[in-house]
C-alpha cells in the first residue's frame, strides 16, 4: 500500500472525527487502481476503527469531471510522471471544483509546477474549520504539523481515546 493512499485515509479519518459530514468529503485519484486501494483502506481501517458507516465519494479524476465538493481530497498518481495530470489545465480544472478546502497528496517534486502556495505539511489547528482568516505564514497556538501517515493515525488514536 502506497504512503499517499494511507495519509489520504488518515486526512478523511481525522475531518470525519472532528465533525466534518461525509457528503461534503471527496477523494479523487488519477487512476482506477489507486481509487480501489484507498476505498479499501477506507474500509479495512475504517470499519477496525469503528468510523465508517458510509464512504466518501472516491472518484477517478475523469468520473469527478462535473462534479464538486466542499473539501476534496486529491491523491497524485503514484508513479515518477504526472500522468493524467501532465494537462495542467485539467488539473486547475478539478482543483476550482473544491469549494472549501483542498488537499493534494503527492509526490512534491513530480507537480511542483502544478502550484507554488506552501506549506507542503498539513497543518492542523484544534477548532478550526474553512473558511479561516489565517494566513500559512503564522502558526497558531495549539497548531500541529502532521508529515505523514503514521502521525496522522496517532493523532487520531490519541483523539479516539480521549473520546
Amino acid at each position: 500500500m502506497c504512503i499517499r493512499d494511507r495519509y489520504i485515509a488518515a486526512t478523511y479519518f481525522y475531518m470525519f472525527i472532528i465533525g466534518y459530514q461525509v457528503k461534503d468529503i471527496s477523494i479523487v485519484c488519477a487512476t482506477r487502481e489507486q481509487k480501489d486501494l484507498v476505498k479499501e483502506i477506507i474500509e479495512e481501517k475504517g470499519l477496525k476503527l469503528g468510523l465508517v458507516s458510509e464512504l466518501p465519494m472516491i472518484r477517478t479524476a475523469s468520473r469527478f469531471q462535473g462534479l464538486t465538493s466542499k473539501i476534496l481530497l486529491v491523491s497524485m498518481v503514484r508513479s515518477k510522471s504526472m500522468g493524467i495530470f501532465k494537462d495542467t489545465r485539467r488539473f486547475k480544472h478539478l482543483a476550482a471544483q473544491a469549494k472549501d478546502g483542498l488537499y493534494i497528496f503527492g509526490a512534491k517534486k513530480t507537480y511542483e509546477k502544478l502550484w507554488t502556495e506552501e506549506p507542503a505539511e498539513l497543518v492542523l489547528v484544534p477548532g478550526e474549520r474553512h473558511s479561516t482568516t489565517r494566513t500559512t505564514d503564522v502558526m497558531p497556538e495549539g497548531a500541529r504539523t502532521v508529515k505523514n501517515y503514521k502521525e496522522m493515525y496517532e493523532l487520531l488514536n490519541s483523539i479516539i481515546a480521549q473520546a
